[in-house]
Formats: structure tokens, sequence, C-alpha cells
């Protein structure tokens, strides 16, 4: 029996069988996001910075004092602190410490960058545990819709939101940043895609920034010209200590053993060439021996110079890489380049042999993180380009990270390598846009537009609200209403309004508190709504807003400030637009008289049509036939005027028997077919009084017409098209009955402007008005080719399947009421 949850909601609990997917409880949370006052968050990346501090820090108390001071310091709030200091120094212990050991009141976030670490040396690599880090700092899940581009957004905004609620408690939040020169993003043009570059410029509400690194490479060139990283005043110079000199020692001396020894040099030289991340089953696997002694060989004689870390995806499985970066840098040395080669190639058969088989379950991690950007390394662009369009590959990534994020990065990383190059290779390009699209395209169908707002009702704002702003920009700004319109119907006022009061522009904004408005209208909250609307009013009379604040008028049954505001906008369209929601409205209360008025004084026809509809329903629903009947005649629109008449005939018959009703739906054909007849009428004499440009002047010579300029064979198609037009002139001096209609069958298949033009010239003005009747009257059955006359190959029109007028342009052609 599930216990009960938040608003008497039941809280299931409870999952059984086999689930290969990820299991997401919907639980109801609401209000706003709250930092908890308790010990550090213990997370995945917080167990691996704690295997990066020594067991005890020594010869550094005034350097953690200083730490200390700055993130505490009144004076500091929003400044950076960047601690410079050649290798071997002691900079990683140093920061891994105060990681792990802040000062009461101080709320650390940390990432390190670890070059020899393939899977953790980049902008990606920060943002993805950063996030990690913050969202548990938030009690928070990570929405599963996130591309690149917005999880950088969604981190940089929970990163404010944090320090915000530090900031509030008395506390101080500081993000810190280990060995930024490290960086593999790093590129020497405009292609930078660096961490420095995503360090914000001028932190929000009192983040302190705290980085370490070395003083070359200079600052990354996408860094911008104020950025608190350029200023000399931030550099703060740490001194070596006596630890960091023993260690170093012990360690290269320990690697150069390790290299001369057979047992154990094959597994230094493996993890050198993959850059680290390899598991010791994988380390098995590469070097045919068994697990217990890979084991035993890295927990032991290895144990000093390799780190470890968890693994990504499975925490129960240990990871590997060489205990520093210089570390690495002389086993590359020591082994040379044939060896690291040969080692290269073992990593390159084993991923082939995975690949040969379809990725399956067992796909070791570093195949699906570390070894793509190992390829990027090494610049073998063939290789990294098939291995970021593996849609195997990337379907396995998917089952066991529930997203696409890491293959939709690894894809625009392959593209910015192509593109940094001066002549990029286009077929690779095309490729991994086409598999981008791909994705996406995946990401779509699995989250739905409508999908945030889902979490919205289970009350899971915030989740809702993150996976909103995570859409792609095409659907984000209907994403985002959607939520917040859930939101506000649900109860959550006050979250909805705030979430739009955020929203950047002007126009979305106004959509957004409308929405809200007319919620809280209907759930009985007026004076919040009026409280609301003065939002809106506040907000600008644009144009574009205008439409919106007529609703939240209308909502509020304000309805002659809303006709007040409606008049008084000066474009044309849109003024009829907010004309025709009154009239609707007017009309939705039985006001039909006022209703009519507005929808007369509505000058476009769409507009016009609409309010007459709505009218037209809810005359219907007064009984007043003889009114009704008027209204439809006032409709212009086919579409808007079948639509009415299918409200209108049952009330037609109702009051005045089938004869009446018959007599309605003719005077409907009637109106519809001289409509249909003057609008191709009008085209054909368009056609003729302004040739478009590459049109051809047709004569008649020996019943073959005569180009102006000689043009390729057409393809079949064409070739038909072109005859049954030489037909249709050929019938013209012959059987003028008969080539209407075989004109209009040509008109039916053929829809260019340069072709008419070349048909119609040959026919004299007075036979247009014919020729467009037919062409309005004749429609073909349903599965119906149209074939002309004199035995031309039949021609599928496209059209055989919808009831349409045909010689119509393609917008606007009216549907036929049969």
């Amino acid at each position: 029996m599930p216990e009960s949850g938040a608003r008497g909601l039941p809280a299931f609990n409870v999952v059984t069988g086999s689930e290969a997917s990820r299991i997401i409880q919907v639980g109801v949370v609401g209000g706003d996001l709250v930092v908890p006052a308790a010990d550090p968050v213990e997370t995945a990346y917080h167990r691996q910075v704690a295997r990066m501090a020594p067991p005890r820090l020594l010869d550094r108390d005034d350097e953690l004092a200083e730490l200390a001071r700055f993130c505490t310091s009144p004076d500091t709030a929003g400044a950076y602190r960047w601690w410079q200091a050649g290798p071997w120094s002691g900079k990683t212990a140093l920061m891994a410490w105060f990681a792990l050991h802040p000062p009461p009141g101080v709320r650390v976030v940390s990432f390190f960058v670890t070059g020899r670490h393939a899977a953790q040396n980049d902008r990606v690599a920060l943002v993805e545990n950063v996030l990690e880090q913050l969202l548990a700092l938030h009690g928070r899940a990570l929405p599963a819709l996130l591309t690149e581009s917005t999880r950088e957004a969604h981190l940089l905004d929970l990163l404010a939101r944090a320090a915000q609620e530090c900031r509030r408690r008395g506390e101080h939040l500081v993000l810190l940043v280990d060995g930024i020169d490290e960086d593999r993003g790093v590129t020497d043009g405009p292609d930078a895609h660096s961490i420095a570059a995503l360090l914000p410029v001028e932190p929000p509400d009192g983040l302190r920034v705290v980085v370490a690194g070395r003083p070359e490479p200079a600052v990354p060139p996408d860094v911008p010209a104020d950025h608190p990283l350029r200023r000399p005043e931030v550099v703060r110079p740490l001194a070596g200590c006596r630890a960091a000199r023993v260690e170093q020692a012990d360690l290269v001396r320990e690697l150069r053993v390790l290299l001369a020894t057979d047992r154990t040099a094959d597994l230094v030289g493996l993890l050198t060439a993959a850059g680290g991340g390899l598991a010791a089953p994988d380390l098995a696997e590469l070097t045919g021996r068994s697990y217990r002694e890979v084991d035993d060989l890295l927990g032991t004689v290895a144990a000093r110079s390799l780190s470890r870390r968890e693994g990504h995806h499975r925490p129960d499985r240990t990871v590997f890489l060489l205990a520093h970066e210089e570390l690495h840098r002389e086993a590359v040395e020591l082994l040379g380049p044939a060896r690291l080669a040969a080692h290269l190639d073992r990593l390159h058969a084993w991923a082939a042999a995975y690949r040969a088989r379809g990725w399956p379950e067992d796909t070791p991690e570093y195949l699906l993180r570390g070894w793509f950007a190992r390829l990027v390394e090494t610049g073998d662009a063939a290789a990294f380009t098939a291995c970021a369009t593996d849609p195997a590959r990337h379907a396995r990534l998917l089952a066991v990270s529930g997203g696409d994020a890491a293959a939709l990065a690894e894809v625009v990383r392959a593209q910015r390598e192509l593109t940094s190059g001066r002549t990029p290779p286009v077929v690779e390009v095309a490729g991994l846009a086409v598999h981008r699209i791909r994705l996406r395209s995946r990401i779509e169908a699995t989250h739905p537009v409508g999908s945030p707002a889902l979490w919205a009702i289970a009350g899971r704002l915030e989740h809702a609200r993150a996976l909103a702003e995570s859409t792609d920009p095409a659907r984000r700004e209907d994403a985002v209403l959607r939520v917040v319109e859930a939101a506000a119907r649900h109860g959550h006022l006050a979250w909805a309004a705030e979430v739009a009061d955020r929203l950047p522009v002007l126009r979305t904004r106004v959509h957004a508190l409308e929405r809200v408005i007319r919620a809280a209208a209907d759930l009985g909250h007026a004076d919040h709504a009026r409280a609301l609307l003065e939002r809106v009013g506040t907000a600008g009379h644009g144009v574009d807003v205008m439409p919106s604040l007529v609703r939240s008028l209308l909502a509020l049954g304000e309805v002659d400030r809303a006709r007040e505001i409606a008049e008084s906008i000066p474009s044309a369209r849109k003024r009829d637009n907010a004309l025709r929601i009154v009239a609707e409205a007017l009309a939705a209360r039985a006001d039909t008289a006022s209703a009519r008025d507005l929808a007369v004084a509505v000058t476009g026809p769409i507009h016009r049509d609409r309010a007459l509809a709505a009218l037209v329903e809810a005359a219907v629903e007064a009984r007043e036939p003889d009114f009704v009947q008027h209204l439809v005649t006032g409709i212009r629109d086919p579409a808007a005027c079948v639509r009415a008449l299918t409200v209108v005939v049952p009330l037609v018959v109702a009051a005045g028997g089938h004869e009446r009703a018959a007599a309605v739906l003719r005077w409907w054909e009637d109106a519809a077919r001289a409509q249909a007849e003057a609008q191709c009428l009008a085209r054909l004499s368009a056609a003729l009084a302004e040739p478009t440009e590459g049109a051809v002047s047709v004569g008649v010579a020996g019943g073959a017409p005569v180009g102006a300029a000689p043009t390729p064979s057409p393809p079949d198609p064409e070739r038909a098209l072109r005859r049954l037009r030489r037909a249709a002139l050929r019938e013209v001096g012959r059987d003028p009955l008969r080539a209407r209609r075989v004109l209009a069958r040509y008109l039916v298949a053929e829809d260019r402007p340069e072709h008419l033009v070349a048909t119609v010239r040959r026919v004299a003005p007075e036979a247009l008005p014919a020729i467009a009747a037919e062409v309005a009257r004749w429609d073909p059955p349903p599965g119906a080719n149209a074939a002309n006359p004199a035995g031309e190959p039949p021609i599928r029109t496209g059209s055989e399947d919808r009831p349409t007028l045909v010689g119509l342009p393609r917008r606007g052609r009216a549907s036929r009421l049969s």
C-alpha cells in the first residue's frame, strides 16, 4: 500500500521486475530551490576529489588561511583568485584538501582538469561534473533533455541561484577549478572552446572563483578582454613545498622501474596510450592476462604511480590513470613513438572488435567516453568522425547514460575540429550534420514539446522548467509557455508568475503572464489576477503584446477596456486579431449583438470569418436560425464556412425543414463556385499581364509549340505535361469546349506560372471566364488519374485523394462542398 505523499497524493516507491532504463520518481515538489544547511553533499565527484587529496597536507597552513580569508571576507565577494605555480609544486594537493575541508559557512563546488584523462580534460567534462554537484546541492535530478549548449546555460543559471541562496543564509559559495592549464579544449585560433571562457565575467551574488594552474600557457584567446583572469592583480604565486619535491622524485623513479619490468610495462604503456580511464578488466582483456593478476599488479606494484577514479556510469568499477600530468609526459618520453604507437594500435583493434559486435551491453566504459576524445587528440579525423557518427555506439551510450547529450557533444566537437582547418572535408562534415539531425529528432521524439508541462502537473516544477529550457530553440518558447500554464492551472501561481517575469523577451513574457492571469481568474483568485495584470501593464504596450493584454482583460471580465485597447492598436492585422478575440469572448457570453458589431468592424477576411464563425455557434445555441443564416452569408473563407455550416444545417433543418437546408447548401455551392472562378480568372489574367522571368513565348506551327530558346529534355512527367498542354492548344481553334476541358486537366497537374503563361497566351481573352469556370468545376474523383483525351500518358496530380478546387494557387485553395 503506497504511503500518502504531499497534498494527499499517493507516493509510489516500488518497482518490481527487470528494468533496463532509468527509473524516475515523479514526486510533488513545489516552491523555490533550497540549499540545505548541512554537511557537504556526497557525490561521485566528491569521492573522486577525495582520492586526489593527500592523507595529510603538510607545510600549507599559511595558504589555507589565505584561502579562508578570500572565501569569507566581504571585500572579496564576486572576486577571482588565480594560484599559479610550476609542475610538482603541490597545487592539486592544496586545492583538493581545501575542497574537502572548507572553512565553516563555505560551500565549494570544484572541478580538477586532468589532462592525462581524456574524459576529464575539457569544458564538457567541467559542465557535467559541476552540474552534478550543483544539482546535488539543490536536491534536484539532472534533466534528461540537455544539449551541450543548454547544459552550459543550465549550469550558469544553477550557479547563480545557488550563490543567491547561500548569500541569503549568510554562507559563501566558491567555484574551484584546478589544472586550468591542462584544458584540452584550448586552440590557437578563433575556434577555442576553453574552460576559462565559461567562467563568468561577473560572478553572481557574491560567488568567489578560485583557479589554479601554471603560469603558461597564457589566457586562452576566447576569453573576453574584460575577464578577471586577464587582470594581473588576481594572480597569487604559490611556492613549492618539500613534500611535493620528494613525491616527484619517488614517482619518477617508480615509473622507470615499471616501464622496465615485463609484468608492468604493457599495463603502464596502455594506460599512457589511452590517456587514462581504463579499468582492470579492460587491461586484462587487452593484455590477455587474468583479471586477478592485473588487479594485484595495479593495487601493489604500481599503486603509487597510478591514480584511481570511479567509473562514470559504473561507480563500482575503478578506472586508472597516471598520478600526475608530468608523470604522464615522462611516460610518453620513456616509451618513445614506436612503442606508444604499438599500444595505440592495440586500442584501435580492441575498439574495432566491439564495433564489429555492434557495441554490446558489456562494452567497456572507456570506449563510450574516453576513446572519442583520445582519437581527437591523435588528430585522426577519419577515426574520430566515424566514432562520432556510429549509430550503434550512440545507441549503447544512450542506454547507459539515459540521454543523447554526450553523443551530441561528440558530434559538435567533431564538427568543430573538422571545420577549424582551411579546407574542411565536405563529406565528413555533411555526415556529422546528418547524424546530428538524427540525434535531435530522437530527442524530440522522446521528449515532445508538451512533456515538460507534464512534470509541472506532477509538481516537479524546477525539473519541468529545466526540460523546457533545454528544448531546441525552435520549440523552446512553446515548451516554456506550456509549463507556465500547467503550473498555474494546478495552483502554483506564484511560481508560474516568477518564471514568466524572468523570461527575457517581452512578447514571450507577456504571453506567459497572460496565461497565469487567465488561470488565476478561472481558479477564483481575482485579486491575484489583477495584480498580475498590473505587471503586464508595466511591461509595455507594444503592438506585439496587446492581443495578450486583451485576453488578460477578458479573463477578468473587463470587456470594455479590452475593446478599447483592441480598437487602439495601430497595426490593422493585429487590431483585427484583437477585435476578433473580443468578438469571440462576447459571443461566448451570448452577447450576439455586440459580437456582430465587432465582427463587422474587422477588416481582414481571416479574422472576420473566425469572428463570424464563433458568432454563428453562439446564435445556434440561442436558437436563432434566421440570424444564423444571415451570418453564414458573410463568411468568405470556404473552409470556415464549411465549419459553420456543420452546426448551422441541423438548426435550419429543425426550424424550417430539409428544403430550407438544401437551399442554404445550394447558395453555398454557387457562392463557392463563383469565388473559385473569380480566383482562377484572376490568376490566368495575371499570368498573361505579367509574365514571370524565364517564361517562354509559344506559337502554333504545325501543331507544335515553338520556344524562344532551346531547353534540355525534361523527365518523363514533364514531357507528359508538355504533351497535355500541346493537346489543349491544338483544340483551341477546333473545339473550344474540348480545349477548355483539356486545359483544366493540365492546370490540375501543373502549378508553375511560367508554364501557365506559355499555355494561356494562345487563348483569347474573352475565353478566359469560361476556362476559369471549367477549371473550378473540374475535380478528379478519388483514385482517378488525369488523362488527356488524345491518349497521352496518365498523370497523377497529387490531388486525387483530396477534394480541392483545382487551378488555384497552392496557398488558399478552397475546399469544395460535395
